[in-house]
């Protein structure tokens, strides 16, 4: 079933690129459902994970054809793990 313009099902997005200014950041590898949003789990090229919440401010564009999302991380979040 279609779903409204800027949502995708969680099959589409898990496994999708993630990027912030050309710089690959990670592979969603999983989704977390919460009360308020989502927020995907987020591997990192060194193994680590971090996690990112599915909010407009932060993903920008979701590209399924180029399996990519360009994302604007908050100031500080990647330092933290």
């Amino acid at each position: 079933m279609p779903l409204p313009e800027g949502h995708f099902y969680h099959f589409q997005l898990l496994g999708l690129q993630v990027y912030e200014s050309g710089i690959c950041l990670g592979e969603i590898v999983e989704i977390i459902e919460s009360a308020a949003h989502d927020v995907y789990g987020v591997q990192r090229p060194d193994g680590r994970r971090f996690l990112l919440p599915a909010l407009k401010s932060i993903v920008l564009k979701v590209d399924l054809d180029k399996g990519r999302m360009e994302v604007k991380v908050p100031a500080g979040l990647l330092e933290a793990t």
